[in-house]
């Protein structure tokens, strides 16, 4: 593969190259809105070089990478990749101020020799290009209020990710999809019936001097999960260890979770929705024979977050609880009303609780009253 040297203090508007290699101490800087296209590779060893005004696209078809051999970050004004090869950012930082343009093939970027992507530019990145992406870790610095969207996935799929309503101007946001399974199986949270164990996603927060992350709504990708049957869910683990249910809210490819993750948030995940059937016993026969005498759900200390009442037949309230639980006697919360100063006849316990989604259920049935 051939190789250019450039010696010269800035380059042409225009520049295609077959390979750019820049040699210790050597200076380069280029006029603004110089288009450097590359079909080979960029090797940086000099800390006299400025990319600022560099657009750089690669459009190879063959093996591309982008090396800084330098402490310095190298950063461009815009990043295109489109091409077929497979490129990589092998060593070094690099970082791109402006547009992130994935148009064709991945840029993936390496675990070792402090290889780093950071994206730096105010408009949100789109996740819609399952034909080009990022492997590896992505960095995005915050610099408006809003989403940060992370068009990531590995060698088996595009798995982007969303921060919905990121406010922390200035920090610099990390995430990678990791093959594999999160082996959350021991925290498995309530509500939850399984964690998906094909792929996760890692959060790495760097904010030196900046605020640090301070939680978001997050959309998790639903490609490649088809046969993960159900409602699906976001799920966090934080840097603690603990191991929280987000909910989640499906719309086309992504599901959201209803609640914010966490400032320490580390890790997400996708789970499914335990179905948990509530059954209201219909018979209340208060004989003091310790056989249907209260008020009796079936799996509602499943959801401790609830609302039970008690209505006539005409629908005036006879009796409410908040926090319901079965009568026993070391929980003797139904002691307070004597169930037998109803009368016979019919009632209707209505239901209202909070599922393992962070959503508001209602349900309701009748009992009757004998005695």
């Amino acid at each position: 593969m051939k190789r250019l040297l450039l010696l010269a203090f800035s380059v042409a508007p225009v520049l295609a190259l077959a390979q750019l290699t820049i040699s210790n101490s050597t200076p380069f800087s280029a006029n603004a809105g110089t288009v450097v296209s590359t079909n080979g590779g960029i090797v940086v060893n000099s800390t006299n070089v400025s990319f600022n005004n560099v657009n750089l696209v690669l459009t190879g078809t063959g093996a591309q990478a982008l090396i800084n051999n330098t402490a310095n970050e190298v950063r461009v004004n815009e990043l295109e990749l489109n091409g077929t090869g497979v490129k990589s950012i092998t060593n070094g930082a690099w970082g791109i101020s402006t547009t992130f343009t994935l148009t064709l093939g991945n840029l993936v970027v390496g675990s070792g020799n402090n290889a780093a992507l950071t994206y730096y530019g105010t408009t949100d990145l789109a996740v819609t290009n399952a034909n080009s992406y990022v492997e590896g870790r992505l960095f995005t610095e915050v610099s408006g209020i809003g989403p940060r969207s992370f068009p990531i996935g590995n060698a088996a799929g595009f798995f982007p990710i969303v921060l919905e309503n990121v406010t922390d101007v200035g920090t610099r946001l990390g995430l990678e999809v990791i093959s594999g399974s999160p082996n959350l199986d021991s925290k498995i949270p309530r509500g939850v019936d399984e964690i998906f164990n094909e792929h996760y996603w890692e959060l790495t927060t760097f904010s030196a001097n900046n605020p640090a992350f301070s939680g978001s709504l997050v959309s998790l990708s639903l490609n490649g999960t088809q046969n993960f049957l159900g409602e699906r869910l976001v799920i966090e683990e934080d840097t603690d260890g603990n191991v929280t249910n987000l909910g989640g809210a499906s719309r086309p490819d992504f599901v959201t979770g209803t609640a914010p993750a966490t400032s320490k948030a580390s890790l997400f995940a996708l789970g499914r929705l335990d179905v948990i059937e509530l059954k209201i016993f219909d018979l209340i026969s208060p004989n003091n024979d310790q056989k249907n005498e209260t008020i009796r759900i079936e799996n509602i200390e499943a959801f401790p977050e609830n609302t039970v009442t008690l209505l006539d037949r005409w629908g005036v309230k006879v009796k409410s609880w908040t926090n319901f639980v079965n009568y026993t006697e070391s929980k003797p919360d139904q002691s307070d009303f004597d169930f037998s100063s109803l009368g016979e006849g019919n009632y209707v316990c209505a239901i209202e609780y909070t599922d393992g989604t962070g959503s508001t259920v209602k349900k309701s049935g009748m009992i009757t009253v004998l005695k």
